[in-house]
Formats: C-alpha cells, structure tokens, sequence
C-alpha cells in the first residue's frame, strides 16, 4: 500500500489542510475500480487516529480498498456557523480532489463510509442527506446526540465553540435542522438510503441515545442494523469492530 500525506488548499476548511490516503500498489489494482472508504475521526483527534490505532490500513491491503481520512478538528463535519464548511469539504470538495489526484471511483456502490464517535454522527448525517452517495454507512459508538455531548464532562466543548458550530441553539440544547439527526431521518426517503449499520460498546456511556435512534429508525421504516458487543468508548473497541465491518462489506 501507499500512505499519502496530503497537504492541499480546501476552500471549504479556509486554506491550506492535510488529509491522509492509502493506495493500492501499482498492479495490486486499478484505482478507477477500487472501493472507497471515507473514515471519518472522533472528537479532539484527527485522521491520524484510524492509521495508529487501528488495522485499518492492514486490512485497506488486503481487500483492495481505498481510504481517505480527512481531518476536520472539532467542527463535527457540519457546515459551521461561524468557521469552516466541513460538511461540505466531505462531499464536495475533498471527494473531487482526490478524484482529480488520483482518478477515483465516483460510483454509489463503490463508496463508503465509516465514523467513529462524532465521525460516527457524521456518516449517518452524511447517509441521511446524500443518500445517493454511499452504498454503505456505519457508525460505530456515535454521538447521536451533539447538543448533549457537547455539554457532557467526557467531551466538553467550550460554549462559544458549540455556538460556533451550531449556532445559538445550542445553548438551549437545539440543532439547526440540517445537523439533527432526528429531522433528517423523519425526512429520509428509506428507499433511497445505503445499508446503514450502527454498533456500540455495552460499556459506552453513548449507547442509551443510539438505542433511542435505532428505535427512531425502526418507527421510521428505516432498514438498517444496530449492534452492540462488549466495550468502552476505545480503541480497541473501534478497531476490533473496523476489520469486523470490513469483513462484512468485503467478504
């Protein structure tokens, strides 16, 4: 595999940013062909985490895969309301740009997504709002619920940063529409969504609010599955779960 370190000008994230990549090696596999996975990073990290802390790598050379690890800071991959359009770098930008770098698959069946944490929000808010997108969305250990994480002592978040982010809202516990999970899956069309997974750790103080989502996408019609297995909000968690979905999308 190759393991590019991308230094490019995002318009969306205000100037320049740094992405990471893994490739096939020449001949293992034509990168117009190649599955693509967009790996979206938790809160108080950066793309760098699913690189040290996991197989994802390991497992990207053994089944062909392309990934792509943006690194977004704390702007919970929402189009800010005051900062960086993250959630438009994810979609729009950063997708066109490695397609023109590297001539990537632009194809639904072909592109994936998988976020832990706030990354696991994320890929649910991204399945919900572009639907056509991805043929897969997993969301391990997600943050359903930002406007309660935000304030919770585990992953605080200074109030003007949250109001930056979400604007005033949050400082009464509300999401604009675009950035609620709940709005967005009551508006969702359930054909037209990928297979969405959803898995947390019975240990993970999130799991009471991804129960409350499944229940809300099972009142829904919204097919998907929702897992849970032995652990924390962790690493090891994350990277046990990685190569299991992995196995499950590419077996």
């Amino acid at each position: 595999m190759a393991h590019l370190q991308i230094e490019q000008r995002l318009e969306t994230l205000g100037g320049q940013s740094i992405f990471h990549i893994v490739l096939p090696e020449a001949g293992d596999l034509d990168l117009h062909t190649a599955p693509v996975i967009y790996l979206l990073h938790g809160a108080g990290d950066n793309g760098t985490g699913w690189l040290r802390y996991t197989a994802a790598e390991r497992c990207a050379t053994e089944k062909g895969l392309v990934l792509i690890i943006p690194g977004v800071g704390n702007s919970w991959y929402t189009d800010m309301a005051s900062g960086v359009q993250a959630f438009t770098c994810v979609t729009q930008e950063l997708p066109a740009v490695c397609r023109r770098m590297f001539g990537l698959t632009q194809q639904r069946e072909k592109t994936h997504v998988i976020g832990l944490s706030m990354g696991g929000y994320a890929a649910l808010k991204l399945a919900l709002t572009n639907p056509y997108s991805y043929a897969t969305c997993t969301a391990l250990s997600a943050a359903v619920r930002p406007e309660q994480v935000v304030k919770s002592p585990d992953w605080p978040l200074p109030p003007a940063a949250a109001r930056a982010v979400f604007g005033p809202g949050i400082d009464h516990g509300e999401l604009p529409p675009q950035a609620d999970l709940w709005q967005l899956a009551a508006r969702a069309d359930p054909a037209a969504l990928p297979a969405i997974r959803m898995v947390c750790g019975e240990q993970d103080t999130l799991l009471p609010a991804n129960r409350e989502f499944h229940a809300l996408l099972q009142s829904k019609g919204i097919a998907h599955t929702f897992e849970t297995a032995p652990g924390a909000h962790t690493w090891p968690f994350w990277d046990a779960q990685l190569k299991r979905v992995l196995d499950q999308i590419f077996p």
